[in-house]
């Protein structure tokens, strides 16, 4: 008995001390056009990894395979040079992606569904600044009802609050709650799209 708890015992330092020895990965800042305002600020809860290849930011989240169906290209967002043709036909439509939380959830963590946990406090990135320089933004989207309720959380907004004031010199913002893009949704690829569809393009630009 003394040596399984002994074994236990050791179990538990080693996962403590990987969790403390977890290399520190810098998130993705919010993706913007170049030439294009922001109207619609796309956010999931937690960061997408800053990738090994610049140009590829964002490329592995599971919502590009609802927004190739908006913008109405069957591309794929692993090939490089088709990526940055769906990132930019996306952003063009006066969409920006960003996401609430700055925090990066580590590989490790990601596998293990048991320890999907945030690395650390939680952090939410400077959402009241972006719309300050982008006074353009007309409303934040997000992906799926967590990402909704942790904004909410961290910003002073109650879950059925649909706007949010900003200040008395402009106009308030539209929240709103996107269907998750994940496959653990059971919705149709196609339903997904719809419904973002119908959200977003009232605020697309022309």
């Amino acid at each position: 008995v003394i040596r399984r708890q002994q074994h236990n015992n050791d179990t538990k330092n080693a996962k403590a001390q990987m969790v403390l020895t977890l290399p520190k990965i810098q998130p993705c800042g919010p993706l913007i056009s170049n030439t294009i305002e922001p109207r619609i600020l796309l956010m999931g809860e937690t960061a997408s990894p800053q990738p090994d290849q610049v140009g590829m930011e964002y490329a592995e989240r599971s919502m590009w395979s609802v927004l190739s169906m908006i913008v109405g290209l069957s591309v794929s967002n692993k090939d490089f040079d088709s990526y940055q043709t769906l990132k930019e036909a996306t952003l063009s439509r006066g969409i920006a992606i960003w996401d609430v939380l700055s925090n990066v959830i580590h590989d490790t963590a990601r596998r293990n569904r048991k320890s999907k946990k945030k690395i650390g406090e939680e952090k939410p990135n400077r959402l009241m600044t972006f719309v300050e320089k982008y006074p353009s933004t007309l409303a934040f989207c997000f992906i799926g009802v967590k990402a909704r309720k942790t904004f909410g959380k961290h910003f002073g907004v109650s879950d059925t609050d649909s706007k949010l004031t900003i200040s008395s010199s402009r106009s308030s913002i539209r929240l709103i709650v996107l269907p998750s893009s994940s496959k653990s949704n059971k919705l149709l690829l196609e339903e997904k799209a719809a419904k973002w569809g119908n959200v977003m393009e009232e605020f697309f630009l022309d």
